[in-house]
């Protein structure tokens, strides 16, 4: 019975190395993956215009061709000191490759969405985000 169970445990445990990522810039398999992941936080001069502008990025931004993930919305209250609280609204989505990143700042769409919002911000922060071509780049005290 003993060798039994051992012999299942040996096998749930390969079959979860098999499919798990190899490391951090290997998607687990039927995943997708991105070259380029775009984060915007805007603060609006009017923090309850967040709803429309989460609309107008669901109808402009959404639909652009090229991203591969699209996650938007407000501030999650954590309660946590060292979470950053200073913007309304939050965009992060991701791009297949660099070229539909190149498409995407200059679609009309994004443009029109910039044109309308930010006379309507007092901030807004962006990061573009690529994976580490090693893996070293990311491990623990590496630095």
């Amino acid at each position: 019975m003993l060798r039994t169970l051992s012999a299942l445990a040996l096998a749930i445990a390969l079959v979860g190395c098999h499919t798990a990522p190899k490391s951090a810039y290997e998607p687990s398999p039927g995943a997708t993956s991105s070259e380029v992941r775009h984060v915007v936080l805007v603060s609006l001069i009017d923090p309850t215009q967040a709803d429309e502008l989460i609309a107008d990025m669901d109808r402009l931004v959404r639909p652009i061709p090229g991203i591969v993930g699209y996650w938007r919305g407000t501030k999650f209250i954590t309660g946590r000191s060292e979470v950053a609280l200073d913007y309304d609204v939050g965009l992060v989505i991701d791009l297949k490759n660099a070229a539909a990143y190149d498409g995407y700042v200059i679609d009309p769409r994004h443009v029109e969405l910039v044109k309308t919002w930010k006379p309507r911000a007092t901030s807004i922060r962006i990061y573009d985000i690529a994976p580490q071509a090693t893996e070293s780049a990311m491990a623990p005290n590496s630095r």
